[in-house]
């Protein structure tokens, strides 16, 4: 796992020169497989993922998951990300 908490997002960056009023930001570098090891581990408790596409097209569409009691997934997608999940999972 590589952390970089200098890494510049425009607006959000932790710059010194960063306005006040933003927030500082910190920024985690992961692999895909270890996102998807991470949910593995779910995977008993929640069968279940929604993957929500508002017709108005706002906002974004996401995936839902109540994972546990406590716990839940939220994931925005980019428009062509869910059209080719949904297209997928046919």
């Amino acid at each position: 796992m590589r952390v970089n908490f200098n890494k510049s997002l425009g607006p959000r960056s932790l710059s010194p020169d960063r306005p006040p009023f933003q927030p500082k930001v910190s920024i985690q570098t992961h692999t895909f497989k270890q996102l998807l090891n991470f949910l593995r581990q779910y995977e008993e408790t929640c069968p279940d993922l929604q993957l929500v596409c508002p017709w108005a097209g706002e906002p974004l569409p996401s995936i839902d998951a109540n994972i546990g009691p406590e716990m839940s997934l939220h994931v925005d997608l980019s428009y062509q990300m869910a059209s080719a999940l949904s297209i997928y999972l046919r």
